[in-house]
């Protein structure tokens, strides 16, 4: 799926990847509570695995490892039908991450910060993301589109707790990805 500037775009991602795992490693180690940082278009982690000390398992282990459920779309890009690979990290930070065979991944893990989705997809927009917050079935849903082939779109939303991020690895429009948070949504029981 990646050509030409895309791999070397990817490339680069990678290792921006590496520096950062780096750092975020050394800052968990430092810190009682571990933090995560969003991700709304990035690209796989580093050695070449879709999840940091994530283990490739079935999704009904995934989803019976975590301590949360796992709300995912059941739309035509993305269903349980079209599941390509599940990833599933149960130390330090528990997340799942669910590849379709469309090029959307699914991640969900647990909020990590003491302000508002809201403040923080906020936030993110005043640094220059060019995502708008979509509220669709009483959550608020922070759709940033695909700039370029190095800039993925992504839908992220909290519900019940939870980041559920889609990222669509692929020419998706912001209307797909927001198909997809309504799905998703509705999986979860959103209003």
């Amino acid at each position: 799926m990646l050509r030409g500037h895309a791999v070397r775009s990817a490339a680069f991602a990678t290792g921006l990847a590496a520096v950062l795992s780096v750092y975020v490693v050394a800052t968990r180690n430092s810190q009682e509570q571990p933090k995560k940082q969003i991700v709304t278009a990035g690209g796989p982690d580093v050695g070449g695995l879709p999840l940091a000390a994530g283990v490739r398992v079935p999704l009904s282990s995934a989803v019976a490892s975590v301590p949360f459920p796992v709300p995912r779309p059941q739309a035509v890009l993305a269903s349980d039908t079209s599941i390509a690979g599940v990833w599933v990290r149960t130390s330090w930070d528990p997340e799942v991450l669910i590849q379709y065979s469309s090029g959307v991944r699914v991640e969900v893990w647990r909020w990590p910060f003491a302000s508002s989705p809201e403040d923080y997809y906020r936030a993110q927009i005043a640094e220059g993301v060019p995502g708008q917050i979509v509220p669709i079935r009483g959550v608020n849903v922070f759709v940033v589109p695909r700039t370029s082939e190095a800039s993925l779109g992504s839908a992220t939303m909290v519900v019940q707790g939870l980041i559920v991020s889609i990222v669509g690895d692929g020419d998706f429009s912001v209307e797909q990805l927001q198909a997809l948070a309504d799905s998703a949504l509705a999986s979860a029981g959103a209003a």
